[in-house]
């Protein structure tokens, strides 16, 4: 059984890690699930006691957060429309749908 010092101990390295840039997306992802829930609310609250109230910090990285979770739906939408595209051989120009996977995969292997 993990104790509620330890959760409280993980939250505070995982925000500290955050407000520094050393974590990656990926991992803010899995924290955001594991430990906030995906709440973003959740999350701004930890980061504003751990910046001393520096706003500035916290909208700056929960705004980091919010793009890399769009860019992720996007991502899956643009492959589930190549995906339907090969599915019923669909002809047509699908270059920028493709390019957005191709950018988003090169994104995850830099970032993740």
């Amino acid at each position: 059984m993990v104790s509620t010092k330890h959760i409280h101990k993980s939250r505070i390295v995982c925000a500290l890690r955050q407000i520094s840039g050393e974590i990656s997306f990926k991992d803010i992802e899995f924290r955001l699930l594991d430990l906030y829930g995906g709440k973003l609310d959740a999350l701004k609250k930890e980061l504003l006691i751990v910046c001393k109230g520096d706003g500035r910090c916290v909208i700056e990285r929960l705004n980091q957060i919010e793009q890399y979770r769009k860019l992720g739906a996007y991502s899956r939408g643009a492959e589930t429309m190549i995906n339907i595209q090969q599915m019923f051989e669909l002809s047509g120009d699908f270059t920028p749908v493709e390019t957005l996977v191709d950018l988003v995969s090169l994104f995850k292997i830099r970032f993740t």
